[in-house]
C-alpha cells in the first residue's frame, strides 16, 4: 500500500469519526439542557381546599428503596463524557484536515510539478538534456520548471541546409530563433532553452532553411 492510499483511509476513518463524534455532542448537549431544565422547574403541590367533616382513614404505604444508579447513567459520567467527547472531535477534526491537506499538496506535487510537451509541429525535432544525452520521448512529459533542455532539429540529407529556427510557446517568427548551432553526432541543429517557472505546457516549432528555397515548410 503507497502512501496516498494510507493517508486516503485515515483521512476517510477520521472523517467518519468525526461525523459520529459531533453527533454524540449535540446529543450530550441537549440531554444537559433538558435535565437542566427539568431540575429548575418547581414541583407545587396541589392542595384539597374543600373541608370535610368526616375522619380521615390513613392508608400506610411501605416505603420503597430508591433504585440505585450505575456509574454510567450517573449526571456524573455524563458531564465528564462531555469534555472528552469535544477533545475526541477536535482531534478527529484535526486529523481530517491534516491528511486532506497532505493529499492536496502530494496532488500538486505529482501534477502540477511537470511540463507537458503538448505540440511538436514539425519533424525531426528531438530533445536532450545540457550533456547531449537524449531525452526520450516518453519522458518529456517528465520535464520540470526551471530545467535547461536543448531543443534539436534534425536535418536533411542536402547540403544545401545552412540554419534552422526553433521557438517554443510563440507563434511569430523572429531573428532570434534563428541558429547556426550544429550537432553532428546527431546530425540536428540546437538551441537551449530553459523552461520557465509556472508554464504547464511546450509548444515546439522548427523549420530549416536553405539558399536556394528560403525556410522550409512556410
Amino acid at each position: 500500500m503507497d502512501f496516498e492510499s494510507i493517508f486516503q483511509s485515515i483521512n476517510i476513518f477520521s472523517l467518519m469519526a468525526f461525523i459520529v463524534t459531533l453527533g454524540i455532542v449535540i446529543y450530550e448537549i441537549k440531554r444537559l439542557k433538558d435535565q437542566k431544565k427539568m431540575q429548575s422547574v418547581p414541583v407545587i403541590p396541589q392542595l384539597d381546599q374543600t373541608v370535610s367533616t368526616e375522619p380521615k382513614t390513613i392508608h400506610a404505604t411501605p416505603l420503597k428503596m430508591p433504585h440505585k444508579i450505575g456509574f454510567l447513567q450517573s449526571a456524573r459520567f455524563h458531564s465528564l463524557l462531555l469534555p472528552l467527547l469535544i477533545i475526541m472531535l477536535l482531534v478527529f477534526g484535526v486529523i481530517t484536515f491534516w491528511t486532506g491537506n497532505k493529499e492536496k499538496t502530494a496532488s500538486e506535487e505529482s501534477n502540477g510539478g511537470s511540463v507537458t510537451v503538448q505540440e511538436v509541429r514539425s519533424a525531426g525535432i528531438r530533445l536532450f538534456d545540457r550533456s547531449f544525452t537524449e531525452i526520450d520521448k516518453k519522458d518529456w512529459n517528465n520535464l520540470k520548471p526551471g530545467s535547461t533542455i536543448v531543443i534539436g532539429v534534425a536535418s536533411i540529407a542536402d547540403g544545401s541546409i545552412d540554419r534552422a529556427r526553433i521557438r517554443v510557446n510563440e507563434t511569430v517568427w523572429t531573428t532570434e530563433h534563428i541558429t547556426l548551432q550544429f550537432e553532428k553526432k546527431y546530425q540536428v541543429f540546437y538551441k537551449e532553452y530553459t523552461i520557465p517557472e509556472g508554464v504547464k505546457s511546450l509548444k515546439i516549432d522548427a523549420q530549416l532553411h536553405t539558399a536556394q528555397d528560403g525556410w522550409l515548410g512556410t
